[in-house]
């Protein structure tokens, strides 16, 4: 299980940057002028794991971030700020697109679960909705 400790909002940067050195490094994603905010920084990072689905069979990245994500979700401390940066930062990222959305709903549980579907309903059309719920 991935996990990086009790994540708040004045410490999550400091806290995925580490967890994700491969972030840090990318000259595609990262963005040193932006780096002290955590939507941008969640965000980019998120892009980054989706090309990671989309390009690669090695879906390391996003399955680290996803449970990570789930963590975070279904941890009782996790201030209603974290969990909106998580849900809207990661989920929308990464459930964009079918293959995304399913390994999210592998990987999810209790809470975390919930606020996918949340998401996914809102965000996608009744045809990728009904394809993911086959799966």
């Amino acid at each position: 299980m991935a996990t990086i400790g009790n994540l708040t909002y004045n410490n999550v940067i400091e806290k995925i940057l580490k967890e994700f050195p491969e972030y840090k490094t990318s000259e595609e994603y990262f963005d040193d002028i932006n780096v002290d905010l955590p939507y941008i920084v969640l965000g980019n990072l998120g892009l980054m794991a989706l090309e990671d689905l989309d390009d690669k069979t090695d879906t390391s990245m996003a399955e680290k971030l996803l449970r990570i994500t789930d963590d975070v979700l279904n941890n009782p401390n996790s201030d209603d700020k974290i969990l909106d940066l998580f849900q809207v930062q990661i989920f929308e990222k990464l459930t964009a697109y079918k293959k995304g959305a399913i390994l999210a709903k592998k990987i999810l549980r209790g809470k975390s679960l919930e606020l996918l579907e949340q998401t996914l309903e809102y965000y996608n059309t009744d045809e990728f909705l009904e394809e993911y719920r086959k799966k």
